[in-house]
């Protein structure tokens, strides 16, 4: 059998794969469907491809629908719009029906996916990052810099040679060891939260960036959760702490562990936020973090748009 992979991004090429289909794989980026042809002539060019069966991503509610009816393959819904999301609800009930062995009188609570990655908030934020690099603010050369060295921002911080970094409360440690006499900038660094955005949601207190977790599989043994166990202990929290090098303690008790000024301000800022949103390349899984770093990364280049971007983001969170 062969498939025709018709998706605006996705993993359903890799499933079809592991299932011996011959794959064919079709984007709408750089294909004549960014230059305006219709659904119609796309499914025409791939009912002339002999296609057995077609997966079909898509951002209009109704396309596979429209789509089962210029074409003489299977056509498999893998989310069109605002509308469904068969393939998705499938892996949902296999996944409650495998852990719970059944369906049948489960309250099952659906969460999120108000906002796609495509929309807004992501392409105005994508606009005014676009501004601030048009205002050419960053050291020369900085998109080849490294995080730690000679010339990498740590050091450019350390050795005065930068006002500002956008970084995390790792940065101070870093910049220590970079600085001239390994003492860092002393009382000469501080840190602000993000300025708040007018029309912004959210509340000024709300945080983003890192955390302390650790997660093992189902199927670990004992002796992983006893090591779990015992590096959450205040104990050990107490001595992460007490190296004043960015890892956080988040314990409850083991706050008083940590010394420097701005390590605590942190600690301090931490503690009122009601909600921490973890960083994006860190609340997905790898593959999907590293292609919110790599699209991002192209917009600092200059060979991207907000739109291209977010568009980016939105293809490799599909399916």
């Amino acid at each position: 059998m062969s498939a025709v992979l018709a998706v605006f991004g996705g993993n359903f090429e890799a499933a079809a794969k592991r299932l011996s289909a011959d794959v064919i794989n079709f984007s709408a980026k750089g294909s004549s469907v960014s230059k305006g042809e219709s659904l119609k002539d796309t499914a025409l060019t791939l009912q002339a491809m002999g296609a057995d069966a077609v997966v079909i991503r898509h951002p209009a509610s109704g396309a596979p629908h429209r789509l089962s009816s210029w074409v003489d393959g299977s056509v498999i819904n893998a989310g069109d719009g605002t509308h469904e999301h068969p393939t998705q609800a499938l892996l949902d009930a296999y996944t409650m029906r495998s852990r719970l062995g059944k369906l049948d009188g489960l309250n099952v609570a659906i969460v999120g996916d108000e906002a796609e990655f495509g929309s807004d908030p992501f392409v105005p934020a994508g606009e005014q990052l676009q501004e601030l690099i048009e205002m050419e603010p960053f050291q020369a050369g900085y998109q080849a810099a490294v995080w730690d060295g000679a010339g990498a921002p740590a050091a450019t911080m350390a050795t005065g040679g930068a006002a500002m970094m956008l970084m995390g409360q790792w940065a101070p440690g870093t910049m220590n060891a970079n600085s001239p006499d390994g003492n860092g900038l002393g009382d000469s660094l501080g840190w602000f939260p993000f300025p708040e955005v007018d029309g912004g949601d959210g509340d000024p207190t709300d945080g983003f960036g890192g955390g302390n977790g650790l997660a093992v599989g189902a199927d670990a043994p004992p002796e992983a959760i006893e090591f779990l166990e015992y590096i959450s202990t205040p104990d050990i929290a107490d001595r992460w702490g007490e190296t004043n090098s960015g890892i956080l303690p988040v314990v409850v008790g083991s706050e008083d562990s940590v010394t420097d000024e701005n390590l605590t301000s942190v600690l301090d800022a931490r503690a009122e936020a009601d909600a921490v949103q973890l960083y994006l390349d860190q609340a997905y899984d790898p593959a999907f973090g590293e292609s919110i770093n790599d699209a991002v990364e192209q917009l600092f280049a200059g060979q991207a748009s907000p739109e291209d971007v977010t568009q980016m983001i939105a293809d490799a969170a599909g399916g």
